[in-house]
């Protein structure tokens, strides 16, 4: 009996992922949802950033699960920093 290996996570699949949850696919200004190269894009800071921080923290020798689990793991942490700022504002 052999055991498959589950299919690894590509860039591609991964922004493709984000960016379909993301208001208006947005994300997908700032990369070619075929070949996953960045794109200029225009206006949308925040999809820019989470674009950036996908790729900056993708390692195609990851396992789809650790994979996933990096990406989440990152845009947590933004999160987290995104909170503390606007905590930080509602002091004022």
């Amino acid at each position: 009996m052999t055991v498959t290996q589950p299919k690894r996570l590509t860039l591609i699949e991964l922004l493709n992922a984000a960016n379909k949850q993301y208001a208006d696919g947005y994300l997908s200004l700032y990369f070619d949802m075929g070949s996953g190269r960045p794109k200029k894009g225009d206006g949308d800071t925040l999809a820019e950033f989470i674009v950036c921080e996908l790729r900056e923290n993708f390692d195609d020798r990851f396992s789809r699960e650790r994979q996933v689990t990096a990406a989440v793991s990152g845009l947590e942490r933004a999160k987290e920093d995104i909170q503390n700022a606007i905590d930080g504002l509602r002091e004022l």
